[in-house]
């Protein structure tokens, strides 16, 4: 069974490189809890998880993820991946809009994925090292190539964040 969950789900990566969101959707449950870092806490829902890789689309537009591994047991699975992309748009951080730099990137991560009943993902902790992601593209402690911009309330719902 959860070799069905990690090839559904491995699926969801090309859905995103084709920029094919209605088969994305497909993949993950609409009560998606999701974190990462950045987010500030759990996104929940699918549309959230949508709007947030449309995000990153804009900030790489031939941006491109491919997995490198993947295991699982149970309802668990992991997925080692690679993102790589042209930053040519503007990134949005948790505090901070990161203009387009132009550079590329190179930035490993990781999916922890919990599975429902019917395959799809319930539930996802993404791990990487956004500082790493940041220098990559200029945008470190102590440069300038990004606006600050207020913490969102607590009300407004959290957007994609890197």
């Amino acid at each position: 069974m959860i070799e069905e969950h990690i090839n559904r789900f491995e699926q969801s990566f090309r859905h995103v490189n084709d920029r094919d969101w209605d088969a994305y959707r497909d993949t993950i449950s609409a009560a998606l809890l999701y974190r990462a870092p950045g987010i500030g806490g759990i996104m929940t829902g699918r549309e959230p998880n949508v709007a947030a890789l449309r995000s990153m689309v804009m900030a790489f537009p031939d941006g491109r993820a491919e997995v490198e591994r993947s295991f699982g047991s149970d309802d668990w699975a992991c997925f080692q991946a690679t993102f790589t992309g042209t930053h040519t748009g503007p990134l949005r951080t948790s505090n901070e809009v990161v203009l387009p730099s132009g550079k590329p990137t190179r930035h490993r991560y990781c999916l922890v994925v919990r599975f429902g009943l019917s395959g799809e993902a319930v539930e996802i902790d993404e791990y990487h090292d956004r500082l790493d992601l940041l220098a990559q593209l200029g945008a470190g402690v102590g440069s300038r190539p990004s606006q600050h911009t207020e913490p969102e309330s607590a009300e407004r719902s959290r957007g994609p964040t890197v």
